[in-house]
């Protein structure tokens, strides 16, 4: 249940250290490429999630099949989709610097 409420709160810092950096920099196009990497990880997470519980909406609930409503998808999303954030977000960072270092060897 935790995730419920880590994964908004670092999809929020995310965007907030993105507008700091369109605004010191005045362009939208010189943000940093780990706070991009980072925000666009986090929604991939989410995104995947909604679309796991959607091909899927049932869960056992003591024994019985449970249907998932369509309001309470969003949050199952919400949680799912920030433990998926946990080992995506560090992925792709690390996919990120090895590319910056391969380039930079290159050069």
């Amino acid at each position: 249940m935790i995730m419920f409420f880590i994964f908004p709160v670092t999809l929020l810092a995310a965007c907030l250290c993105g507008l700091a950096d369109a605004i010191r920099f005045r362009s939208v196009l010189k943000i940093r490429p780990v706070i991009l990497v980072v925000l666009f990880g986090q929604i991939f997470a989410y995104m995947l999630a909604l679309w796991m519980l959607s091909l899927d909406p049932y869960f056992d609930d003591n024994g019985t099949l449970t249907r998932i409503e369509g309001r309470q998808l969003w949050f199952w999303a919400q949680e799912i989709g920030g433990w998926f954030a946990v080992v995506l977000v560090p992925t792709l960072l690390v996919i990120l610097f090895l590319l910056q270092r391969a380039l930079r060897t290159i050069r």
